[in-house]
């Protein structure tokens, strides 16, 4: 398998160091500093997991996402005049990686080692900061602009979703001794809670015209909700009030009613019309695919122009045009798997431990599923990247964040399992 990851990690920084672009020594050497720091996670991962499937599909998966990271951050130093960007992005990948790393190291023994994350003040104050982190935002007079809005210089996309699964946990892992009363008296207190907690963060979103974050926190606690929930007639109750909302959300929000009707109208939007910009990757892929292929034109081959940033779902294009159809296909196939391997952890040790895992691998899939989805047109474009393709240094570190409370919950789990079966092969 590390021969297999090898040849992959080669095969991808040939391909980009040898296009034909543009670049600095400097850019050169942090790029392949940045393939190499990969190839050494992956070695001591392979020697360190060999008996851990789940952990090591995980883990090799995110670190082939990560190659395909910097190949695309060593390509956005190239502009149109062939000249070199002021910044370097090949070096900023570099420095995210070290620090994906070192997050993914302390939060992964923080979760193996200790029960910190399970405290209830510890939960009750990352409840309490996520909507406050929105409102504060709002107030303080940030100018609402989507997925870039920033809590003290970083995306409150990244900061709500890495103290989510922990809020998400503390409301429906609490014991089901109290119900609410009349028509859905089968609703436990709980769960009403959390419907009523997740009202607020929806609420936060809207004010902040976070529509990314909105779709994540949206599917992910739908999910969450049909899952812990027992009444049909509950999840009904859920579902119209969703509907509700996201009727008057479109009614009453001029950002969310412009994007609708890109959607709609998506195919009658040629290149020159003045909303062609915000149709994002889907205008591209369609417009672009018969030109370059199911081989892409070659990296570098066409103009950075095209993509305004490849910090969001532009990095599939990218890919798509240059890399080829087929190693975009790739890369999405292998974010597919990496959300399986998350979903097929072993069976946690607690109930809190089970809705955490279960909600990390739900917001990273739903990342994934829009993505996807706005790429091809069937769903509305919301800025949202590939996770550790696309750019965006707060947001990576925060997927590894989620991947390694996976990681240690299923260390946790996996333990906890062995040592039953020790008890009972002892009895």
């Amino acid at each position: 398998m590390l021969l297999l990851y090898f040849g992959f990690a080669a095969a991808v920084a040939c391909w980009t160091l040898y296009s034909g672009l543009t670049a600095t020594a400097e850019m050169k050497s942090f790029y392949l500093l940045t393939v190499l720091v990969l190839l050494a996670a992956e070695t001591v991962m392979t020697f360190a997991g060999r008996k851990k499937k789940n952990l090591y599909s995980c883990g090799t998966a995110a670190l082939i996402l990560a190659n395909a990271g910097a190949s695309l951050a060593y390509r956005m130093n190239q502009v149109e005049t062939e000249t070199v960007d002021e910044v370097s992005h090949s070096k900023q990948y570099f420095e995210d990686v070290i620090l994906m790393l070192i997050v993914f190291g302390l939060v992964y023994v923080t979760v193996r080692f200790t029960r910190i994350y399970q405290l209830k003040i510890v939960n009750l104050i990352i409840a309490a900061a996520l909507p406050a982190v929105l409102f504060i935002t709002r107030i303080s007079g940030e100018e609402s602009n989507g997925a870039y809005i920033s809590f003290f210089g970083i995306l409150i996309f990244a900061v709500v979703l890495a103290g989510y699964p922990f809020a998400a946990a503390f409301f429906l892992a609490r014991e089901e001794s109290r119900y609410l009363h009349g028509s859905v008296r089968s609703m436990p207190l709980n769960l009403a809670l959390f419907l009523g907690y997740i009202f607020i963060l929806y609420a936060g979103c809207v004010i902040c015209n976070e529509f990314g974050l909105l779709l994540v926190v949206g599917i992910t606690s739908t999910m969450l909700f049909y899952i812990r929930s027992r009444n049909f007639g509950t999840k009904l109750l859920y579902t119209a009030a969703c509907g509700v909302g996201v009727l008057l959300s479109g009614i009453m929000i001029g950002h969310i009613q412009e994007r609708i009707y890109i959607w709609i109208h998506l195919s009658e939007i040629t290149p020159e019309d003045p909303l062609a910009g915000k149709a994002e990757s889907v205008l591209y892929v369609f417009r672009n695919l018969p030109r370059t292929g199911f081989w892409g034109n070659g990296l570098g081959s066409i103009p950075v122009s095209i993509y305004p940033t490849l910090n969001t779902d532009h990095a599939f294009v990218a890919l798509m045009l240059e890399y080829s159809l087929v190693f975009a296909t790739l890369i999405l196939l292998i974010g597919i798997l990496y959300v399986k391997a998350l979903l097929a952890g072993c069976p946690a040790d607690s109930l809190y431990d089970y809705i955490l895992n279960l909600c990390c691998a739900l917001i990273i899939g739903s990342i994934i599923l829009i993505h996807i989805g706005s790429n091809l047109g069937s769903s509305i474009t919301a800025g949202i990247g590939m996770p550790f393709v696309s750019e965006g240094s707060a947001v990576n570190i925060m997927l590894a964040a989620l991947t390694a409370v996976h990681c240690g919950i299923y260390e946790r789990g996996r333990r906890h399992a062995l040592s039953e079966e020790k008890t009972v092969y002892a009895n």
